[in-house]
């Protein structure tokens, strides 16, 4: 097994000579301001970057064992096993040949373009695994050179400092070497990822003046004692070069996902037992980090022939493998290869003397190749240990390792598609052939270098005591398959490992599927084989895409309740005179509505469900705005738990529902929950507040869910620039201030059981006849309006002055009187203070007025939440009293696999049996089967009730519903994601909520969920 080589045409770069002069040149509009130059000033001459690598001469001699070369310098390889990068030059140490070699590699690290914290972009682009390498002037001090003498910073807000290891160049002492340390950014020596292109993230600061508070007590110098400006006792500013670090192609478009270009595939790492049986210490004159050894494989089956690069680790010692000797030696072991081998010793006692190998046991490494098919097996670990070793007698509980040639992706390490436990043989179509039920569930647990990783079961694998059942490990190769950093995969045409489980181990009755949205239905009723033209699994607010479930984009739309919308435009009045409330500095306080038929939303379309409200507007009266300033507004946002309702009866010319608009008698409610009224009083806010038996060791206590603050600004500030038209209409429009936050509207995570909209005729209005000529869809009835139809409540809270009042208060707004026989349904309820008697909206929970009116306006939305949710799954029968008892789920990605700031919940519920046809024939049942047929909450509700709405009560098919469906308190939630709390319940559903980093326009994915249990 020979290294890999690579070789590349060498990149031409100007001479050292021109760069200097150029950087000589540039980095001084880098320097301190306020400093002057000095004789004794150290210059930083020019700063590259490239691949940290040793250096070897012809003959193969250690020349220096760190060196930056250029990203693709010629006759550079790596070992699989050391992770060492060799920098193979073509002469031998002393001649003329080898110093002009010497020479090239210090000119083929990449330039460092000179940027500053201030420079206008693009900056400089370092990979995330590059050395950084900057050199001076004059010879450097090495008793200077450290972390705080030479700095790597983040950029920005939170400017933290980052673990490097600065060194100096053994083949140069003007030359410094800073590499990430390892473990830095949570991985293995790199550097962090760039988000964004548009600026830099990371900064190599050199301090000019030490600053015990910063701790900052060293300077760097040379040996001259010159630092790097003159210590004249002036305050100086840092040295500063600013740069981006290398980020995932899918962001930056960076070549190799913003990692140096690979030196090969990665390789897996086999360790095998072996015997060293004999060693032959070196001559006197010859090379005391060289020895020559004969060794044995203890393993029939995995016995290799050693190759060149290949390790011999024994405890401390460690040899490298770099000769072969082509006749066998004399070790025991009749059947067995018996080789002899030179190694190169490579670890060092605490006194720099190489750690000889001794006789006796030792661990052989080698990377897996595509002739050592059929011995996959030896280079897979389990723990603990098999008793019949490579991959027979199987502990059920057991873990399996793999070792990687270097750091992997882990993105790319998925427990059920590239890195696989399986019952049931995956050939030859691969994890995806199978179906759910078949996949033992577990997580995969990466070491701190990427290197290894760990397949830990959730539960132990499935087993009966006394068979010797065989299971199936296998990783994915090639395209598709696992990767490393920068976006390689293995090379070898397959990796899969059969075992077989002890046959003495103790019964586990364990079982578990996992869904993996390669198919919108890889199930049927009992999990089993795929039917990708079947019913589908998942409903709701679908986005699909073979291997993912994901958030829907991040899109920005805007609505309008003006002249132009058919109710709001129908109105029997649009009010002749401005509203002055809540433009007045008087205080004031209003709370109005404006429903989804204000709006020209659909009250049943899934997609315009879960929409967040990011601005509002409302429409100067008139058109016109006048300058003016208040002390301080507040707005915040609830759904309306009332459904006003502004339909004339024909016979009395007086509203039919006078009690379905907004309550005057309370802003808020006021009556707290408790057990024997589990939602208290009812108010305008919906689900203002409910009663948790569980809560506080199961006394119960209050659970708050007070309206949400979305604009809070003192002074406010109306400037008639900001005025704009709204398209078709021509309506003026006049905008809040950005809002502090975003509030989720028609939100699918309410309670389903908790309802609102009552004393009205339910959704639609029954004014859609006469407003629209058609009949009205049949959607909830009075009452039962969930939180997906209920209006948006708009809370204004206008503060008074506190002295003088500056302001003008001319500006009003339009509005639309819904109803004009009466002053009911209330649209809006509101007090308002005068100059001479202000109001203060915070306190006092009585309104002083309340009336039909409507505000126009427009309400700006973005996508940010997704909700979608499965059927009902069977898990099959309980083997034990009190099962299936479940495991903490498997869900991938995790957090670090999604877009900053952008996340996924994952909820369950369970229940106990099911009834009705669902239980004399399963496979009819659509709570089972088909999760297309349950409404946008995921309930699956059944016939119609007498008025002609459909059923609002959960589906009496699923029975004993926990979290429960309870009529008495309905504010309870009906989701958790704590799936041990519903152990016992035999059939399970999901919910998968998506939430979008809408500043960013980052949407998170779900790529699988694996859920194990108990019998």
């Amino acid at each position: 097994m020979s290294p890999v080589l690579l070789s590349r045409r060498v990149r031409r770069f100007p001479s050292i000579a021109v760069l200097a002069a150029l950087l000589a040149f540039l980095l001084p509009s880098l320097a301190p301001r306020g400093r002057t130059e000095t004789r004794g000033r150290l210059r930083l001459l020019e700063a590259r970057w490239g691949r940290l690598v040793e250096v070897r001469d012809s003959e193969g001699r250690l020349v220096a064992a760190r060196k930056v070369v250029g990203p693709r310098a010629p006759d550079v390889t790596t070992n699989p096993l050391t992770g060492v990068a060799t920098a193979h030059l073509p002469a031998v140490r002393g001649t003329e040949a080898f110093e002009a070699a010497v020479r090239a590699l210090d000119e083929s690290p990449t330039l460092l373009a000179p940027c500053g914290p201030d420079s206008p972009p693009p900056f400089p682009v370092v990979p995330r695994d590059a050395a950084l390498l900057l050199r001076f002037d004059e010879p450097l001090d090495p008793a200077s050179v450290s972390a705080q003498t030479i700095e790597v910073r983040s950029a920005g807000l939170d400017p933290g400092r980052l673990d490097v290891e600065p060194t100096l160049d053994p083949l140069d002492a003007r030359v410094v070497i800073v590499v990430p340390a390892p473990g830095a950014s949570g991985e293995d020596g790199v550097l962090p990822a760039a988000e964004t292109t548009l600026s830099a993230n990371l900064e190599i600061r050199i301090p000019t003046a030490a600053d015990a508070g910063r701790g900052r007590r060293k300077l760097l110098r040379g040996r001259s004692g010159a630092s790097v400006a003159a210590e004249d006792g002036s305050e100086g500013a840092d040295l500063v070069l600013a740069f981006r670090s290398g980020g995932p192609s899918a962001v930056t478009g960076d070549l190799n996902n913003g990692f140096l270009p690979s030196l090969g595939p990665p390789s897996i790492v086999g360790a095998v037992p072996a015997s060293v049986c004999s060693v032959v210490p070196p001559s006197p004159n010859a090379n005391s980090r060289f020895q020559r050894i004969s060794l044995s494989f203890s393993l029939p089956g995995c016995s290799f022939g050693p190759e060149l690069g290949d390790m011999i680790v024994q405890g401390s010692a460690v040899g490298l493998v770099v000769h072969v000797f082509p006749t066998p030696s004399n070790c025991p072991g009749p059947g067995v290869s018996a080789p002899r081998v030179r190694v190169e010793l490579l670890a060092d006692d605490p006194g720099g003397n190489p750690i000889p190998i001794a006789s006796g046991l030792a661990e052989y490494r080698l990377p897996f190749e595509p002739e050592d098919a059929g011995s996959e097996g030896c280079f897979l670990s389990f723990v603990p240990p098999p008793s019949s070793p490579p991959a027979g007698g199987v502990d059920p509980g057991s873990v399996a390792k793999v070792r990687f040639s270097e750091a992997m992706d882990l993105d790319s390490v998925l427990p059920f598609d590239t890195f696989t436990l399986t019952l049931s043989d995956p050939d030859p179509g691969g994890p995806a052939s199978l179906p759910p039920s078949a996949f033992v569930v577990g997580g995969v647990v990466p070491s701190a270098d990427l290197r290894e990783f760990t397949f830990v079961p959730s539960l132990p694998i499935p087993h009966v005591n006394g068979a010797s059942e065989t299971r199936h490990f296998r990783i994915e190769t090639g395209l598709g398959g696992v990767q490393s950093l920068a976006g390689v995969g293995l090379a070898v045409p397959g990796f899969a490992v059969p075992f077989t489980l002890r046959p003495d181990a103790a019964t586990t009755t364990t079982a578990g599927f996992a869904l993996r949205f390669n198919a919108i239905n890889e199930t049927d009723a009992v999990l089993g084989p795929p039917d990708p033209g079947g019913k589908p699994d998942v409903g709701g607010q679908v986005v699909f895409q073979p291997g993912e479930l994901r958030g829907r984009p991040v899109v920005r739309f805007s609505k309008v309740a003006d002249i132009g919308n058919p109710f709001v435009g129908g109105a029997p009045i649009q009010f002749p005179s401005p509203v002055q409330t809540p433009l007045t500095s008087g205080g004031s306080r209003l709370q109005s509505v404006l429903r989804h038929v204000d709006l020209g939303l659909s009250g049943s379309d899934p997609g315009e469900m879960n929409l967040d409200v990011e601005g509002l507007h409302g429409s100067p009266f008139g058109g016109t705005v006048a300058a003016d300033e208040l002390p301080r507004l507040r707005v915040l946002l609830a759904h309306s738990h009332f459904f006003p309702d502004e339909t004339i009866d024909v016979a009395s010319l007086l509203p039919a529902f006078p009690l379905s608009g907004l309550s005057a008698v309370k802003f808020y409610p006021s009556v707290l929950p408790g057990a024997a009224s589990p939602l208290g009083e009812i108010g305008n806010p919906f689900a203002f507040w409910h009663w948790d038996p569980a809560l506080n060791g199961g006394t119960g206590g209050a659970v708050g869910n007070p309206p949400t603050t979305v604009f809070d600004v003192f002074p406010y500030t109306i400037n008639p620039l900001d005025l704009f038209l709204v398209p078709g209409t021509g309506t003026a429009m006049m905008p809040l201030a950005p809002f502090l936050a975003t509030y989720t509207w028609r939100d699918t995570g309410f309670p389903f059981a908790h309802k609102g909209g009552p004393a009205g005729s339910g959704v639609e209005p029954a004014r859609w006849l006469q407003v629209l000529g058609t009949l009205p869809p049949l959607l909830y009835p009075s009452g039962q309006i969930p939180s997906v139809a209920l209006p948006l409540l708009v809370e204004y809270r206008s503060y008074p002055p506190l002295g003088p009042d500056t302001s003008l208060k001319v500006n009003g707004l339009q509005v639309a009187l819904m109803v004009n026989t009466s002053a009911q349904p209330n649209f809006r309820v509101f007090k308002t203070g005068t100059p001479a008697a202000p109001t203060n909206p915070d306190v006092g929970n009585f309104p002083a007025g309340a009336g039909p009116e409507l505000y126009w306006g427009q309400a700006d939305f973005v996508v940010r939440v997704t909700r979608a949710f499965t059927h009902w799954f069977d898990t099959g029968v309980p083997v034990a009293l009190g099962s299936p008892l479940y495991a903490a789920p498997v869900v991938e990605p995790d957090v670090s696999g999604l877009p900053a700031g952008a996340s996924v919940l994952v909820e369950f519920r369970g229940a106990s049996g099911i009834a009705g046809a669902c239980a004399t024939i399963p496979f009819t049942c659509d709570p089972l089967t088909d999760a297309s047929k349950a409404n946008v909450y995921g309930v699956y509700i059944v016939g119609g009730a007498p008025s002609g709405f459909p059923n609002q009560a959960p589906t009496t098919q699923v029975t004993g519903v926990v979290p429960p469906f309870n009529p008495g308190n309905p504010a309870l939630a009906e989701w958790t994601p704590d799936l041990a709390a519903l152990n016992g319940r035999r059939f399970l559903q999901m919910r998968f909520s998506f939430f979008n980093n809408v500043l960013s326009g980052g949407v998170p994915r779900l790529s699988s969920v694996g859920v194990a249990f108990v019998r």
